[in-house]
């Protein structure tokens, strides 16, 4: 049995340090904020931040952990000027 995970990990390591670099080059050619290209310039708006807390609201129901989203209001930011 250690011989056989011994195996495993001598090809994950390369492989995941091969895949690991290969990420960090694409995300070094992207211009800008690399969020900003994946998801989109709406990104980190209230209605996305809402979203995700009722997703992860739903994926731990019933484990005794709670989700709560904070909304600041309305903020003036570069985009916004």
């Amino acid at each position: 049995m250690q011989q056989y995970i011994l195996r495993r990990l001598v090809l994950f390591v390369p492989t995941m340090l091969l895949a690991s670099l290969a990420t960090f080059l694409i995300m070094r050619a992207l211009p800008g904020d690399v969020a900003l290209v994946i998801l989109g310039g709406e990104a980190n708006s209230p209605a996305a931040l809402e979203h995700l807390s009722r997703v992860l609201a739903a994926e731990v129901v019933g484990s005794g952990i709670r989700i709560y989203t904070v909304d600041p209001g309305d903020m003036n930011t570069a985009a916004e000027s």
